[in-house]
């Protein structure tokens, strides 16, 4: 794993971080913004998490037994954190197409895109089934 990878990894975070300060910047007036601030906590704690590891690397013996769970916190906190955050923009789209034009077409543009890539889906699950050899 090269030092480049982690910082993208690290810097990924920070991109996700500023688009949920704007989202919850543009909701202000909103009791949702809340909702936007919060789901900003586990991208910290990748932040955090993601600079111990590379300041320490996981194969090296370690005897601190936080350090071996560093791994663990990092992936649950992505798990985390990436469901949050598209929970959060679904949201902030859904009620911002209730006043704008941009967000009643971005809507249908997920949808469109969510058919396609369950119909591309679809068609390599048969396919994998027929690949299969039976008897």
């Amino acid at each position: 794993m090269s030092n480049e990878y982690s910082l993208l990894r690290a810097c990924i975070p920070w991109i996700i971080i500023l688009i949920l300060s704007l989202i919850s910047y543009f909701s202000r007036n909103s009791k949702l913004k809340y909702l936007y601030l919060i789901s900003i906590i586990p991208w910290i704690g990748i932040i955090i998490s993601e600079f111990i590891i590379m300041n320490h690397p996981i194969w090296y013996n370690d005897p601190r037994p936080w350090m071996q769970a560093m791994p663990f916190i990092r992936l649950i906190s992505w798990l985390i954190g990436v469901f949050i955050t598209i929970k959060s923009i679904a949201i902030f789209i859904v009620t911002q197409a209730q006043k704008h034009l941009w967000a009643k077409i971005a809507i249908i543009t997920i949808k469109i895109i969510t058919i396609l890539a369950s119909i591309w889906f679809g068609y390599f699950v048969i396919l994998g089934i027929l690949s299969l050899k039976s008897g």
